[in-house]
């Protein structure tokens, strides 16, 4: 089982990502899960907003991408956790954008 929590990135040119309320907080490997986020204003076409989820202390310094929508606003991202992915409670999950404007 993962408990994950929510982070926010902030994009270049002023643009910000938030992230919605995942719920429920607890996945198994090889769950999916949707994660909603709000962009603070409209990014470019084909922009490509990525899921990333940290390691099992909730470090992002080797994220692993979950899940992929291209969209130049806010939305949610059906994500999938990795099969093989190590039981622990500090996960955490990010929103990013390829391309703001």
């Amino acid at each position: 089982l993962m408990n994950m929590r929510l982070t926010a990135t902030v994009a270049a040119s002023g643009h910000s990502i938030s992230t919605g309320t995942i719920a429920p907080l607890i996945y198994c490997a090889g769950a999916s899960v949707t994660v909603p986020y709000t962009a603070s204003q409209a990014f470019n076409a084909g922009n490509i907003f990525t899921v990333q989820l940290s390691d099992a202390s909730g470090s992002f310094s080797n994220p692993v991408n979950i899940g992929t929508v291209t969209a130049t606003g806010s939305g949610s991202v059906q994500a999938t956790i990795p099969a093989l992915q190590t039981p622990g409670n500090a996960y955490r999950v990010r929103v990013i954008a390829s391309s703001p404007a």
